[in-house]
Parts: structure tokens; C-alpha cells; sequence
């Protein structure tokens, strides 16, 4: 019945918006799909074939989020309209990653328990309140930050589980200004947008994902840490606070 639902209601949205391209989601989509075809035939040539596998996992699962990218870009698309960039602001450009050749630091094995630990940092988002923005920020900025001190314990990697919580906490935290800005009216795309990434988080497996990289990071390969761009997430957040003394509390 969801799934009815959203598809008669994507409909209602093409049909007002006129299927517009906002350069937004699907976008970000398209130039990751685009960045990872050109580093797979790169990373090959330099691991004999080994990088290939994580490539075309990365490249089929964003191949299979364009229709819901494209969705939720239509529905920001009244509040863009109104000054308002909802979606459209809350990706960073794929060509802010670091680049294939970036000078790299071998990692260390990622042990089992390196990655218990993660998947426990991650574990706690499972309990914020989905519906307060704030408090997604917050448990992201927090995660985020075990995960950092994690890698810097242990010498290894977790690349696409952390720009996977800078892109729940970045949307999260910009839902909060739209929310002023919107008198409300962009909270419950805010809140899907977060529900869909915490989503990403728990069913997408980062973790699985960065402990096959780490085979390569051992041998000096910089796979995943070169090739997703830095989201800045927890400088935006800290500005936030500074910033807030509670004029954003009436928008909660």
C-alpha cells in the first residue's frame, strides 16, 4: 500500500512540477555513478582487478536509487521555488574528493572486534527520535566523531560510514534552518530524507563495505578514502551552536 502510495503521489508531483531537474539527488547520483565507472578502471590497473567488486556494488546500488532520488528532488522542488533549497543544498560536489593519486597512509588489519565497535556507535542511531531533527544531528555529530576516534585508535579506515553519517547529519541539520525558513512547512521532507538515510545506514552495510577496502588501504591503495568527498558536516554543526542561543528553538 506504501509503495502505491508513493508511486501515485510521484505522479501528482511530475505532473505539477513538470519533471524539472534540480540538480540535486539525482544529480549527486549521476556524477557518483560517473566518478566511480572512471576510478574502477583505475583502481584495477593497480590492484589486478581486486578494487572492481566494490566499484560495481557502489555503481549498481546508486543505478537503483535514481527513481527515489528523482522523487525526492520533485518534491523539493515548491520549496525551491520559494527560496528555499531543500535536497538541492544538501549534497556536496562528487569533485570534492581527494583524487586517485592523493598521497595515502597504509592502514592496519581491521580486526573483528575494530569492527564491533563500529557497528555500536552506529547501533545508537537506531534510538534517536526520527522525528526531531536536532536530536538527528546530534547523535550524528556524536557518532561521527567515535567513528574518527576509532580510526585513529586502531590505524584503519571507515570512509563510507562516515560520509554516509556527515550526509545523514548534514541534511539533518540544514532541515532544521528550512524548518525556520518554511514556517514548518519542510519538516516532513526533512524528516523523510533523514528516516531514508538512517535507512542507508542500516541496511547498506558501510561497515562491510569499508572492511573489504581495508584489505587494500593495507596495501597502500587509498580506495573509497580518495574517492568520496569531504561533507562538512561537523564544522557546520559546531558554527550551529555558536550560532543558536536558542533562536532555533522555536522551530522544533
Amino acid at each position: 500500500m506504501r509503495i502505491l502510495l508513493s508511486a501515485i503521489l510521484l505522479v501528482v508531483i511530475l505532473l505539477n512540477t513538470g519533471c524539472r531537474n534540480i540538480d540535486g539527488f539525482e544529480q549527486h547520483l549521476r556524477d557518483a555513478i560517473a566518478i566511480y565507472k572512471e576510478r574502477k578502471v583505475l583502481y584495477s590497473a593497480v590492484t589486478d582487478g581486486k578494487s572492481e567488486s566494490i566499484f560495481s556494488q557502489l555503481i549498481v546500488s546508486e543505478i537503483a536509487l535514481l527513481p527515489l532520488a528523482r522523487f525526492y528532488d520533485q518534491r523539493a522542488i515548491p520549496f525551491i521555488d520559494k527560496g528555499i533549497p531543500i535536497v538541492k543544498n544538501d549534497f556536496v560536489s562528487m569533485e570534492g574528493n581527494r583524487g586517485f593519486e592523493y598521497p595515502f597512509t597504509p592502514a592496519l588489519p581491521m580486526t573483528k572486534t575494530m569492527e564491533d565497535d563500529a557497528q555500536a556507535i552506529l547501533d545508537t542511531l537506531l534510538s534517536v527520535d526520527k522525528q526531531n531533527l536536532m536530536s538527528v544531528a546530534q547523535a550524528s555529530f556524536i557518532a561521527l566523531n567515535e567513528i574518527h576516534q576509532l580510526e585513529e585508535d586502531s590505524q584503519v579506515y571507515f570512509p563510507m560510514t562516515k560520509h554516509l553519517l556527515e550526509s545523514l547529519g548534514f541534511g539533518s541539520l540544514h532541515g532544521i534552518y528550512y524548518q525556520c525558513q518554511s514556517e514548518g512547512d519542510t519538516l516532513t521532507l526533512a524528516r523523510d530524507f533523514a528516516k531514508l538515510q538512517l535507512l542507508a545506514i542500516k541496511f547498506g552495510k558501510p561497515i562491510s563495505l569499508d572492511k573489504r577496502a581495508n584489505v587494500l588501504h593495507q596495501e597502500g591503495v587509498g580506495i573509497l578514502v580518495n574517492d568520496l568527498p569531504d561533507i562538512p558536516f561537523l564544522d557546520e554543526y559546531i558554527q550551529f551552536q555558536f550560532e543558536d542561543n536558542g533562536q532555533f528553538s522555536m522551530c522544533f
